[in-house]
């Protein structure tokens, strides 16, 4: 009689035990999913917004930066030209022209890499372009 009461109760432990790995597992899958979510949605947020949110969309706060700078490099030149400006004014304006497009080309960068790790994160080839 002892070892039925005996292995009664070792099965009511060994299915105690099954549900709390069953549970413990689901719990693993939850926050494996939680975090690859997590994942997904910084990366999105990166691409979308750079790496400070005082860009706009992809790079698309940057271009009206050069075009100014452009824009000033030209009317520096044209001061110059009139007499009215000296050699420094178009090098600083050249100097700004060339930081802008510096800015420009590492917000270009910035908004690859966040795509390229999104598509990492959700598994999609990297050949693959997202919009």
């Amino acid at each position: 009689m002892r070892g039925c009461a005996w292995s009664r109760r070792s099965s009511v432990e060994r299915a105690q035990k099954g549900a709390s790995r069953f549970r413990a597992g689901s719990a693993r899958r939850r926050a494996g999913r939680e975090c690859c979510a997590e994942q997904v949605a910084a990366a999105n947020w990166a691409g979308i917004f750079g790496n400070d949110a005082s860009r706009s969309l992809c790079f698309g706060g940057r271009k009206p930066n050069v075009t100014l700078a452009q824009t000033l490099l030209k009317l520096a030149r044209n001061q110059r030209d009139a007499g009215i400006a000296t050699g420094v004014d178009v090098t600083r304006a050249e100097t700004r022209e060339a930081q802008e497009q510096v800015r420009l080309s590492q917000a270009q960068n910035d908004s690859l890499e966040a795509r390229l790790q999104l598509q990492r994160i959700v598994g999609l080839p990297l050949q693959c372009f997202l919009l």
